[in-house]
C-alpha cells in the first residue's frame, strides 16, 4: 500500500508509506522556517511524495485538531467538514474521505494517543509490548495519557493512566519562558535548582494548573523548573510501579518522551524500551499511517534499523564516498574550532542526530560557550549534548549503547572529568551513541578524535541559529555564513569562514 500520513496541528508533518514501508517524512517547520508551524501545506505533501502522484495513493491517515482550518475537505456520512469530523477523537480510528489536489481518497483519522504509540511500536521491531503515550493534552480531561497493549499488528487501548504532571510542566514552562514550546529549557534549568517536594497528589488537569500557580507564585526560577521536573518524574515512576508488568518491552511516545531525565526511569527498569525520535505531535503523521497499514489493513510488519528511522528527509548532495578531507575537519576540531556539518538525508524529530549538526571539542568549556551561547544565542544554563562511538559509551557514561541513545533520548552520569563541555551542572549528559552502521563517516571522525585526543567524543548540537534545524544546502550555507566562524562540511565539500 501507499499511504500518506498527515498531522496538521502544531508540529505539522507529513510522511509516506510506499510499498508497505515508511519511506520519507518532513516537518512543516523545516520548509517554512517557522518553529512548530501548524496547518496543511501542499509543499510538505509534495516533499514526501517525490515522484509519486497523488493518484497513486491508496489512503490517507490524518490527525486533525479542531482549531486548525486548512484546505483539505473531508466527508463522512454525507456531511462535509472543513477540518474533519469533530467527534472522532473518542474513537481509535474513523473512516471518511478527503480531497487532495482534486483527488478523492479514502482517509482515516487515528486517535491522538493511539497514533503516538503506533509511531513507536511499528518501528520498534518488538513483537509485543506495553505502550504509554503521555503529553500535555488539555482536552478532553481524561486524555493526557493512554496505555495500550501491543501485539503483532494490533494496538489495543487499555484506558487512560490519569497522568497530569505534564500539564503542570507545561504551565510552569509558560510562566518561565512564555510559551509551551520551551519545555527543553525548563528541563535544562531544573538541574540548577532544588525541587520543592510538595505533598500533593495531582488528580486532574485543574489541580495541575492550581499547583503550578502555587509553585510559580512562591519560588524562584530554578526551583520552579526543578519542582516541575520532580513531579513529571513522580508521574512516570508511579506508572512504572503500577501499570507496567514484568519485563515486557515498553514503547513510549508523546511530548513528555523528549524529557531525557524522566526517560532514565524507563531505562532503569531493565526492560527493552523504544521511543521514536519524532515523539512530539509531528510523529502523529507516522503513527497514523503505520496504524492504517498494519492495524486496519493487516499488512505484515517490517524491521527498521535506527538509521532507517532517523534519516527520512531528502538528500540534497548524493552519497559521499570520499572522506579523505576528514583530516582537515579533525584538525579544526582539535584546534578548538566549531565544525558545521551537513550530511545526506535530513534527520527527523527536534534533535540533531549527526546529519545537520555543529560539532566541537567536548573537553573545553570555552568551546561549549562559543557554540551554544555566542553562535546560537542559547542561555548559559542550557547544556549541549555529546556524541560518542557506540562501543565506548559505558567507559564514559553510566549507560550502555541502546536505541534510546541512538536517538539522544536518555541522560546518563558522566564518568570522565575531561568531558567538561558536555557535562551539565548535575553531572549528567544527553548522550547519543554513533555506530559504524548508523553513521560511518561521523564514527570515523570520532575515531580520529580518539586517536588525537584520547576521547572518542564530540559536542553535538543542532545546525541552526534560533530557527528550525537546517534542511537544504542553502539553509546550511546561510547559517554558516551568519556564524562567520569555523568550517562547514557540506556533503563532503569543505567551506572555511
Amino acid at each position: 500500500m501507499n499511504i500518506l500520513g498527515l498531522h496538521i496541528g502544531h508540529d505539522a508533518a507529513a510522511c509516506l508509506i510506499k510499498n508497505n514501508r515508511l519511506e520519507s517524512m518532513i516537518e512543516k517547520e523545516r520548509l517554512t522556517k517557522k518553529k512548530h508551524d501548524r496547518g496543511f501545506s501542499l509543499e510538505m505533501v509534495e516533499y514526501v511524495l517525490g515522484d509519486m502522484k497523488v493518484e497513486e495513493l491508496d489512503a490517507v491517515a490524518i490527525s486533525i485538531n479542531p482549531q486548525d482550518a486548512h484546505t483539505i475537505m473531508a466527508q463522512k456520512g454525507g456531511k462535509k467538514y472543513v477540518n474533519g469530523p469533530r467527534e472522532m477523537e473518542k474513537f481509535d480510528f474513523e473512516e471518511f474521505e478527503v480531497w487532495i489536489k482534486g483527488v478523492k481518497l479514502p482517509a482515516y483519522q487515528v486517535q491522538h494517543h493511539i497514533a503516538h504509540i503506533a509511531s513507536g511500536f511499528y518501528l520498534s521491531n518488538f513483537d509485543y509490548a506495553q505502550g504509554i503515550s503521555y503529553d500535555a493534552s488539555y482536552s478532553p480531561e481524561e486524555q493526557t495519557s493512554l496505555k495500550c497493549e501491543l501485539n503483532g499488528n494490533f494496538v489495543e487501548s487499555c484506558g487512560t493512566l490519569h497522568l497530569n504532571a505534564g500539564i503542570l510542566y507545561d504551565q510552569c514552562t509558560r510562566a518561565l519562558f512564555g510559551d509551551w514550546s520551551h519545555a527543553g529549557k525548563t528541563m535544562g534549568l531544573a538541574g540548577w535548582g532544588r525541587p520543592q517536594d510538595i505533598p500533593y497528589r495531582i488528580n486532574s488537569i485543574s489541580e495541575s494548573i492550581a499547583l503550578a500557580k502555587d509553585v510559580v507564585g512562591h519560588f524562584d526560577r530554578e526551583v520552579i523548573a526543578a519542582t516541575a521536573q520532580l513531579w513529571l518524574e513522580k508521574d512516570i515512576k508511579r506508572v512504572l510501579e503500577r501499570s507496567v508488568a514484568g519485563l515486557n518491552p515498553i514503547v513510549v511516545s508523546g511530548g513528555t518522551a523528549l524529557n531525557v531525565v524522566a526517560n532514565r526511569h524507563y531505562y532503569n527498569t531493565g526492560n527493552d524500551v523504544f521511543i521514536p525520535p519524532f515523539c512530539t505531535d509531528a510523529g502523529l503523521a507516522v503513527g497514523g499511517a503505520l496504524y492504517v497499514l498494519h492495524h486496519i489493513f493487516n499488512h505484515p510488519r517490517q524491521n527498521y534499523t535506527s538509521k532507517q528511522i532517523a534519516f527520512l528527509g531528502k538528500n540534497y548532495g548524493g552519497e559521499v564516498t570520499d572522506t579523505g578531507n576528514l583530516d582537515h575537519v579533525a584538525d579544526m576540531l582539535i584546534a578548538g574550532n566549531p565544525v558545521f556539518w551537513h550530511q545526506g538525508r535530513s534527520e527527523v524529530g527536534p534533535r540533531a542526530l549527526t546529519h545537520r549538526s555543529i560539532f566541537g571539542r567536548p573537553d573545553s568549556i570555552e568551546v561549549k560557550h562559543h557554540i551554544s551561547e555566542q553562535i546560537k544565542g542559547r542561555e548559559a544554563f542550557r547544556p549541549v549534548a555529546p556524541i560518542i562511538k557506540a562501543e565506548a559509551c559505558s567507559r564514559y557514561f553510566d549507560i550502555e549503547s541502546c536505541r534510546l541513545t541512538d536517538f539522544m533520548l536518555v541522560n546518563a552520569k558522566v564518568l570522565d572529568d575531561r568531558l567538561k563541555g558536555v557535562t551539565h551542572i548535575d553531572g549528567t549528559a544527553r548522550v547519543q551513541t554513533i555506530s559504524k552502521e548508523f553513521n560511518p563517516t561521523v564514527w570515523k571522525l570520532l575515531d580520529m578524535m580518539e586517536q588525537a585526543t584520547g576521547i572518542p567524543v564530540l559536542i553535538n548540537t543542532s545546525l541552526n541559529i534560533s530557527g528550525p534545524i537546517c534542511e537544504t544546502h542553502t539553509d546550511s550555507l546561510s547559517t554558516f555564513r551568519k556564524a562567520g566562524t569555523g568550517l562547514l562540511w557540506l556533503d563532503g565539500k569543505i567551506h572555511v569562514a
